[in-house]
C-alpha cells in the first residue's frame, strides 16, 4: 500500500520486480488508496507498505479510521504493516513519532529508517525495528546479505550514535531545515498566484491545492523545463490537483528565483481553488 496515488510508485514496483525474478513463485504487488474501506479489496495480502506519517503526495493526513482499519487488517488476516520513517523528523518542529510502531499496533509493525539524510547519502546503512517474533529471522537474513556496508563505516556510525553526536547534528539539520520552509513559505506569500494558495508542511514539501484551468501535462512539463522544484498531481476523485513545492535541496537563493519562475508559470495557467 502506497501513500501516494493508485498505480503505486513505480521505484517499489521496479524493486519487487528484479526481486521476484529470484523468488520462486513470484510476488505480487497490488497498490490500494490509504483511506477507510480499501482494505476489503485485498484479504490475501501479507504485507503492506506505507508511510503514514508522509502525506506530501496525498494532500491530507491519514484518518483514524483508515489507520485503525490497516491495525485491524493486519491482524485478522496475520499481516505485517512495514512503516517507512522517511526520516520525516528533520522536518518537524515538535518530536517525531512512529504512528504504527507503537502501543497495540506495535506487534504487526515493521519500522524501517535511513541515515542516507540525517547523516550523509554515502553512509549506505538504515536500520529497521522490528516486532519480538521477527528479530531472529532479520538477524539471519542479514547474515546472508550480498552487499553490506563496509563495517568501518558501520563502526563509525556506531560511535556516532552512542556517543551522543546524532542528536546534535540532527537538532542542527532541524533548524536549517525549519528556517529554509520559514523562507520558502514567505516567498510563497508574496506571490501573485501562490499568495492566494493554502499551503501545509509535508516532509521535505511545501503543499496546497489549485486548480487547473489548462491540460494538466502541460503546467508539469514547464515546470520540468525550467528545472523548478515542484510537482503537480491528480487528485483522484477531485477536480483540484495538488502542488508540490520542495524547499530542502537548493541554496536560498536558487529557492527563491525558482519560486518566481513557478508563480509566473501558475498565474498563466491556473486559478485557485475557490
Amino acid at each position: 500500500m502506497l501513500p501516494h496515488d493508485r498505480a503505486g510508485h513505480p521505484r517499489l514496483r521496479e524493486a519487487v520486480a528484479n526481486r521476484v525474478r529470484l523468488v520462486r513463485g513470484g510476488v505480487q504487488v497490488v497498490p490500494f488508496p490509504c483511506m477507510a474501506g480499501s482494505t476489503a479489496a485485498l484479504p490475501s495480502a501479507k504485507l503492506a507498505i506505507c508511510c503514514p506519517a508522509d502525506f506530501a503526495f496525498t494532500g491530507e493526513p491519514w484518518s483514524a479510521d483508515a489507520l485503525a482499519e490497516l491495525v485491524g487488517w493486519s491482524r485478522k488476516h496475520a499481516g505485517w504493516l512495514v512503516e517507512d520513517d522517511r526520516d520525516l523528523d528533520l522536518y518537524e518542529t515538535g518530536p517525531h513519532e512512529a504512528v504504527l510502531a507503537r502501543g497495540a499496533s506495535a506487534e504487526r509493525t515493521i519500522y524501517l529508517g535511513s541515515f542516507e539524510r540525517s547523516v550523509f547519502p554515502e553512509v549506505g546503512c538504515g536500520f529497521i525495528v522490528a516486532p519480538h517474533e521477527l528479530v531472529q529471522s532479520f538477524s539471519a537474513a542479514a547474515q546472508q546479505q550480498a552487499y553490506n556496508s563496509p563495517l568501518q563505516m558501520q563502526r563509525t556510525l556506531f560511535d556516532f550514535i552512542t556517543q551522543g553526536y546524532i542528536g546534535r547534528h540532527a537538532n542542527r539539520l532541524r533548524k536549517a531545515h525549519g528556517e529554509r520552509r520559514k523562507a520558502a513559505l514567505a516567498a510563497l506569500r508574496r506571490g501573485a498566484f501562490t499568495g492566494d494558495l493554502s499551503f501545509q508542511a509535508a516532509g521535505s514539501y511545501l503543499v496546497a491545492s489549485f486548480r487547473n484551468v489548462s491540460e494538466p501535462g502541460l503546467l508539469e512539463r514547464a515546470l520540468e523545463e525550467n528545472r523548478v522544484g515542484a510537482r503537480v498531481l491528480a487528485r483522484p476523485g477531485r477536480r483540484e490537483q495538488l502542488l508540490l513545492v520542495g524547499y530542502a535541496g537548493a541554496p536560498r537563493e536558487e529557492l527563491f528565483a525558482a519560486i518566481g519562475v513557478l508563480d509566473a508559470l501558475l498565474t498563466r495557467s491556473c486559478r485557485r481553488v475557490t
